[in-house]
C-alpha cells in the first residue's frame, strides 16, 4: 500500500503580507477618520466660559493655610488676545491671589499655565434624540460659524427665557443651577424661542459671551453633546 505524499505547504508570500498590513492599516485610518468626523470627536476646552464645570488654560494654586486648591484664569495674553503666555507674571509683575477659604495672599511670579480639560463629544446626537435642558452642547458659534463655542443648554423651542435677580427664569419660573457654585446671571430682557432655537448659557456667568450677546443657537448649529471628560485624569467621568 502506498503511502500519500504530503502536500508541500507554500509559506505566505512576504510582499503578500505587506500589502494586507498595509491594507489593514489604510482600513483603520479611513474607519478612524469616520468614526471621528460622524461619531464622536475630542475637544479641548480653550477658555473659562464654563467653568467651574469645564477649565479652559488656567493657573492652579494651592494654599499652604488651608490646603485649598483653586484654579484662576490667565492674567497675560499672546498679542492674538486668547493664547495665554506659558508662564504667568514675572519679578516685576507677580500673580497675586487670595485663598477663597481664608483670604490669605499667594503670590508668585513664575505660574506655568495648565492647559484646559479634554472632552469628548457624541456628534449628530440630536438627529435621533430631542435636545435636553442641561445639556453641555458644542455648537457653530453664530457669528463666526467657522468656530465651535461650548455652553450649557437652558433654553429649549419656544420658551420665553429671562434673566432677573440674578437668575434664569423659564417662562416666569425660576431654574434652579446647582453647577453654579454661587455664580449669578446677569439681568436681560424675555427671549422668545422660536420652533428650532435654542438658548445657551455659559456656566461662568460673568465671563461667557453666549445666548445674551449673540442671541439664541438654530438646532441645525449644534455639533453635538459633551458626553465625558477625558482629562485630567482627576476629573475623568461623566459631564
Amino acid at each position: 500500500m502506498e503511502t500519500p505524499t504530503p502536500t508541500p505547504q507554500t509559506p505566505p508570500l512576504v510582499g503578500h503580507t505587506v500589502k494586507e498590513t498595509i491594507t489593514s492599516i489604510v482600513i483603520a485610518f479611513i474607519m478612524a477618520f469616520v468614526f471621528r468626523g460622524f461619531v464622536v470627536e475630542a475637544f479641548l476646552i480653550p477658555t473659562g466660559s464654563m467653568a467651574p464645570t469645564l477649565l479652559g488654560s488656567h493657573m492652579r494654586f494651592e494654599s499652604p493655610q488651608s490646603g485649598y486648591s483653586w484654579a484662576v484664569g490667565p492674567w497675560w495674553v499672546k498679542s492674538d488676545g486668547m493664547t495665554p503666555d506659558q508662564v504667568q507674571g514675572n519679578p516685576n509683575q507677580p500673580v497675586i491671589v487670595h485663598d477663597p477659604m481664608t483670604g490669605y495672599e499667594l503670590q508668585n511670579d513664575t505660574v506655568p499655565i495648565r492647559w484646559g480639560d479634554r472632552i469628548f463629544v457624541m456628534k449628530y446626537l440630536y438627529s435621533l434624540f430631542d435636545p435636553q435642558r442641561f445639556d453641555v452642547v458644542v455648537f457653530r458659534n453664530p457669528p463666526e460659524p467657522t468656530v465651535n463655542f461650548i455652553k450649557r443648554l437652558i433654553g429649549l423651542p419656544g420658551e420665553v427665557i429671562e434673566g432677573r435677580d440674578g437668575a434664569v427664569l423659564v417662562d416666569g419660573e425660576a431654574l434652579a443651577e446647582p453647577y453654579l457654585d454661587g455664580a449669578v446671571t446677569s439681568t436681560f430682557a424675555p427671549v422668545e424661542l422660536g420652533p428650532d432655537q435654542l438658548f445657551v448659557l455659559g456656566d461662568n456667568r460673568e465671563a461667557s459671551a453666549d445666548s445674551r450677546s449673540f442671541g439664541p443657537v438654530n438646532a441645525s448649529e449644534v455639533v453635538g453633546r459633551a458626553e465625558l471628560v477625558l482629562w485630567p485624569p482627576v476629573d475623568i467621568g461623566r459631564l
